[in-house]
């Protein structure tokens, strides 16, 4: 039995492993985004459709960081490179930097421009609101520091 399918209704029911497999195998060596830049973002999107609790994977140690990502990072100049290397352990704080540069090189300026204004008001309204319920949480309150310096960048 032949089924047929257009691809726009294909890849809304294929996971997201295999989206990425279809893109590597449509943009080979072209692509515009690589593979394992990918998977990382595959990871944090399966985390957070299963309702995983992020917070509670913010230790370091957990991943050794891709190169583009790091290198990318160090760009950042209020970031030190020890700053860089232990957050980038992180597996989480990793992943979501990785989602960070990859959006931000492959979307359309007006895209970002909302989007950005969205995360922005998340970062500086929404996640500080109660704050003093983490005073004595110094490795969320680092690691908010550090999502905080790099997405400051992006928006600029």
């Amino acid at each position: 039995m032949e089924i047929r399918c257009p691809i726009w209704a294909f890849v809304e029911i294929i996971s997201f492993g295999t989206f990425i497999n279809l893109f590597d195998y449509y943009y080979g060596e072209n692509s515009p985004v690589k593979k394992q830049q990918l998977n990382p973002i595959k990871s944090l999107r399966n985390a957070c459709t299963h309702n995983n609790c992020l917070i509670n994977n913010l230790r370091r140690g957990s991943t050794k960081p891709a190169r583009s990502v790091s290198q990318f990072i160090a760009s950042i100049l209020n970031i030190s490179s020890g700053t860089r290397k232990k957050f980038l352990s992180s597996q989480v704080i990793f992943e979501f930097c990785t989602l960070l540069i990859v959006y931000d090189s492959n979307v359309s300026e007006s895209i970002k421009e909302h989007r950005y204004c969205e995360l922005y008001n998340l970062l500086n309204q929404r996640v500080v609101e109660h704050s003093d319920y983490y005073t004595d949480q110094q490795l969320l309150r680092s690691a908010y520091y550090f999502i905080k310096k790099v997405t400051d960048f992006l928006i600029k």
